[in-house]
């Protein structure tokens, strides 16, 4: 699931560059409710891209609050492009390669978060590159 914008404001409800993560997991995962109040289990996997300008974000985990109970197992993965150093995590990282760029992951049982996953990064390479001519 890809999502990109050529909005000049605000991103996805964003009020700062490091919310560019700012999306609740319904959204996410386009969660609808079961119509006859059934209760359903079903393992889902979520795919969230987004091209990010800074060298750090917040990825919203908190609303899993909201559900009242933990999640059996969640698995969370951050790729950076090769060269890109993982700089923090709140949550303890696992290292990985694979094929052109790091990954970065946790896994965690019975999940209940009680704090979003807020991480950074080192780039060898400016993120915004500006170069400005003569007047």
């Amino acid at each position: 699931m890809n999502q990109q914008s050529t909005a000049t404001g605000p991103v996805n409800g964003a009020t700062s560059a490091h919310d560019l993560f700012a999306l609740t997991d319904e959204q996410i995962l386009e969660i609808e409710p079961v119509s006859d109040g059934a209760a359903v289990e079903q393992p889902v996997l979520a795919d969230y891209t987004q091209p990010i300008l800074v060298s750090n974000a917040r990825y919203i985990l908190m609303t899993t609050q909201k559900w009242h109970q933990p999640l059996e197992t969640g698995e969370y993965f951050l790729h950076l492009k090769r060269g890109n150093e993982l700089a923090t995590s709140n949550y303890a990282m696992q290292e990985s390669a694979e094929g052109g760029s790091q990954a970065h992951s946790f896994r965690k049982t019975n999940f209940l978060p009680e704090e979003d996953w807020i991480f950074s990064w080192k780039s060898p390479e400016p993120l915004i590159a500006s170069k400005q001519g003569p007047r």
